[in-house]
């Protein structure tokens, strides 16, 4: 009887899949579930790749190798997401991923279904309101949302309420058998995703063990009435049993999560966005913004402003699943407040760190400021597994599980109070076909195609080459369709991004992107040639470049892969692919492309970029080399201090004080690809307009040769440094001392001009060292003396005029800055000396020179009438 019941459940649900996922069961293999361009082609490419790492390289999944050639991708959290991967496995392996990928898709619902049946029907007393439990557990919109984008994760969730329901038995029926069970469940639920561990294991387990072992005195009976004997008593042989079960089983899933956690690795998957990935407080009683029955109505248009990601930020709970689950509460108290309690919990952190409503936060005043509503998750959020998803939405998942049985409940407890049975199938059938009607989110239920397989399906068999690239450098879409592709062609992938951006993952990527793009024209490092740009894409072994037109609104890519390497061997509407030659033409001198945070060339006489914050230029070396780099570099508001890393490595540090020349010490480069960051410690400043136009700056004076300006300039950018000339130069810097001042500061250099005129501005060029780290703020001064030694003209100040004071200083710092001096308009024409020095004020101790001097001579000027 029992399994006669569970085969009409399970072919109900099954056909009301086929109905609300329309038209997916008619297209298993020329079609994929979900949006065009969007999940569904990662989770059809995992799909492949597991079966691809397992059967065909024979190799551990967690190191992707065939994204980011030739370096790989380690992914410590695969194997904690495999589930989802290995279920449809047979199918990936003997007909194909796409194929595989749907069947998952669909079975998914009627499998959750069976489950949510399952545990409500046992929970409630009743079939029919267990039909109802897993009808919503099937079907919620939060889900339904997240089918649209294809994340299987979200769907394939049928072990959850089979972790709960044997957690239930293991107290209620304690036994061998059932612990095994419980144990499995658990593990089985914990490997569909990691976050479900948070979002989904420990507050339903905190909740059923703390319900069964001791109700709090908040939900006693109402007359306070005894608990039964023996209700509370824990089967601590059973429980331990399923404990040890689920935590080796889930372990070994977990072992490279929790040994990359104790090494402090994991920081690239801390996610960011959390605002925006909440539930807005209106989501709970709002249908889905594409529901067919709302299209052009007020509601809609407000449902899609509170819903601006409608994959994951839905949240309708159902009018009719809501009004069961008041029944229940008001029907069946006692034994369904736990659940409300799990409702109300997640429900309350779904709404993530801050309170929104209409997507506007929430604010309270406090005197005169303004502070936003903090939520539970605000502080939640902060826990490990909570910081590795930036999607408090997803929560909504255990809240519709609460209500699955709470709504199951009311049922079972209305159809108790009819007294006619007629009346009772009719309520019945009405919420069984209004609750799906309710949870629509879209229909039909959207696909992808495939890709043209037999050009890419030609790629797989030709052992000419190793490595492929997809051009343009993809977003997220193109990076989707170019995993899609590579089911296909099973070619490593230059680049390439899933589930997360790995650190370094694009480097390469990036780089040979550059290499494709870059013009030759004027720029501030020589353009690379066409032997050098074919050499650099043959050292990594790329043989075939796919071209992605969603990608080029313009045609500029395809233009400048054409130019390179001609025609392409194949082309339809969907890619291009082009032959790369196989030779590895020797490159004499680094080649350099510009990454992220460059601006356009503008012509400063030369060739200038402005950069942001960090900027990364890439190197490619024909072979292991050492020498410096050289540059000119121009300071915009202040002195600016530049860090200059090389893979990784800090080589130097500069105070940028004045448009000069700077070479770093000794750097190495290796053969292949280097990594450089320009990094301003100061971070950026806001500047509206042609930063040429203000002819100079406050710390390096006026600019030593006249620049062209476009004063009708009102761009407003955020910007660090201009750099001009970059060079790589077989000698690095020599920087001798020609003094020390105590054990503190070398001066390496000062320049002035030899011959000046009474009245003129004089400017003197400095350049220092500091040898250790200062716990002083020193004042620099620099005197004109006459031949008596009589201070003519003097400008004491901190360096920089204040801007950078020498407390800030670090131990091998280079500091290059300009001093004014006004020569007084009545000095007698003659020669003068320049001298310098520092001391501490208020008490004028000074740094004294290695003779014991308190200033140093840097040069003799002739004063001209």
């Amino acid at each position: 009887m029992r399994s006669r019941y569970t085969l009409f459940a399970g072919l109900a649900y099954l056909a009301l899949t086929v109905v609300i996922t329309y038209p997916v069961a008619f297209q298993l293999t020329t079609r994929i579930a979900g949006l065009p361009g969007n999940d569904s082609l990662e989770f059809v490419w995992s799909t492949w790749w597991f079966k691809h790492a397992l059967f065909d390289l024979r190799a551990n999944p967690l190191n992707i190798s065939v994204l980011n050639y030739p370096n790989g991708i380690y992914f410590p959290l695969l194997p904690a997401m495999s589930q989802s991967f290995l279920l449809p496995l047979p199918l990936a392996a003997f007909i194909s991923p796409v194929f595989a990928f749907n069947v998952a898709y669909l079975t998914s619902f009627p499998l959750c279904g069976l489950t949510g049946y399952w545990l409500c029907a046992e929970l409630s007393g009743d079939r029919r309101a267990g039909f109802v439990g897993g009808l919503i557990w099937a079907f919620f919109p939060n889900k339904m949302g997240h089918a649209l984008a294809g994340h299987l994760f979200q769907l394939v969730v049928f072990t959850l309420p089979l972790a709960a329901l044997f957690l239930l038995r293991l107290f209620r029926q304690p036994s061998t058998r059932t612990a095994v069970y419980a144990g499995l469940a658990i593990a089985l639920a914990a490997t569909i995703h990691p976050i479900n561990v948070a979002y989904f294991i420990a507050p339903t387990l905190i909740v059923i063990v703390s319900a069964e072992i001791r109700l709090p005195a908040l939900f006693r009976g109402r007359r306070g009435k005894a608990p039964d004997k023996g209700e509370n008593r824990l089967p601590l042989k059973t429980l331990s049993l399923a404990a040890v079960i689920a935590g080796a089983l889930t372990a070994l899933f977990f072992i490279p999560v929790f040994l990359d956690a104790a090494r402090g690795q994991l920081g690239s998957l801390v996610e960011r966005g959390v605002v925006g990935f909440s539930m807005d407080l209106l989501t709970f009683v709002l249908p889905a913004p594409d529901h067919p029955f709302l299209g052009g109505t007020s509601l809609s248009e407000l449902a899609h402003r509170v819903d601006p990601f409608p994959f994951e930020t839905i949240g309708y709970l159902g009018l009719i699943p809501l009004a069961l689950t008041l029944m229940a509460l008001r029907w069946r108290w006692r034994e369904n407040r736990r659940w409300l309690v799990l409702g109300l919990l997640t429900a309350i952190l779904s709404l993530g760190p801050v309170l929104q409503i209409g997507r506007e936060i929430v604010r309270i005043t406090v005197e005169i400021d303004r502070f936003p509503i903090l939520m539970p998750y605000a502080f939640v959020g902060q826990l490990p597994f909570f910081q590795w998803s930036r999607t408090p939405a997803r929560l909504n998942e255990t809240t519709m599980f609460a209500m699955a049985v709470l709504a199951s409940s009311g049922m079972a407890a209305l159809l108790t109070q009819l007294k006619n049975q007629k009346m009772g199938r009719a309520i019945w059938l009405i919420a069984c076909t209004l609750i799906p009607v309710e949870y629509i989110v879209r229909w039909p239920m959207p696909t992808s195609p495939v890709p043209a397989t037999a050009a890419l399906a030609d790629l797989a068999d030709d052992s000419s080459f190793e490595a492929v690239m997809n051009f343009p450098v993809p977003e997220n879409t193109i990076n989707l369709y170019g995993l899609l592709q590579q089911t296909y062609h099973r070619h490593p992938m230059i680049g390439g991004r899933v589930y997360r951006d790995q650190p370094g993952a694009l480097v390469i990527q990036n780089f040979l992107s550059g290499v494709l793009t870059a013009t030759g024209g004027d720029d501030i490092a020589p353009g690379p040639t066409d032997a050098q740009r074919a050499a650099a894409f043959a050292y990594f072994d790329v043989g075939r470049i796919i071209y992605q037109p969603e990608g080029d609104h313009d045609g500029s890519a395809r233009a400048a892969v054409e130019s390179l390497f001609g025609s392409p061997v194949v082309s339809d509407e969907l890619v291009s692919i082009y032959t790369l030659p196989n030779n590895q033409l020797p490159i004499a001198d680094p080649l350099f492309v510009f990454g992220s945070n460059w601006y356009a060339p503008e012509l400063w006489q030369e060739p200038t970029r402005w950069f942001k914050g960090i900027a990364t230029v890439y190197a490619f070396s024909g072979a292991d080399t050492t020498g410096a780099l050289a540059f000119t570099a121009i300071p915009g508001e202040g002195l600016r201090r530049l860090i200059i890393k090389v893979n990784g490595a800090e080589v130097v540090r500069f105070g940028v004080g004045d448009w000069a020349k700077y070479v770093t010490p000794e750097v190495h480069f290796n053969k292949g690809l280097n990594y450089i960051e320009f990094f301003d410690e100061d971070g950026s400043w806001r500047f509206v307009g042609d930063p040429r136009c203000q002819g100079g700056s406050a710390v390096a004076g006026p600019f030593p040769v006249s620049v062209p300006c476009d004063a009708a300039d009102r761009e407003s950018r955020e910007l660090s440094l201009a750099i001009q000339h970059l060079r790589f130069v077989p000698e690095p810097a020599q920087y001798s001392a020609r003094t020390t001042y105590g054990d503190t500061l070398e001066l390496l250099d000062a320049s002035a001009p030899t011959l000046a005129r009474t009245g003129d501005p004089l400017v003197v060029h400095f350049a220092w060292r500091a040898t250790e780290q200062m716990t002083q703020e020193y004042t620099m001064f620099l005197h004109l003396l006459d031949a008596n030694k009589t201070l003519i003209a003097g400008n004491d100040s901190p360096p920089a005029h204040g801007n950078f004071p020498t407390i800030l200083w670090q131990s091998g710092q280079i500091v290059k800055y300009n001093v004014p001096l006004v020569i007084p308009p009545n000095t007698p024409p003659g020669l003068y000396t320049l001298s310098v020095g520092w001391y501490v004020w208020p008490s004028l101790e000074h740094l004294l020179l290695p003779d014991s001097a308190a200033d140093f001579t840097i040069g003799v000027i002739q004063i001209a009438p």
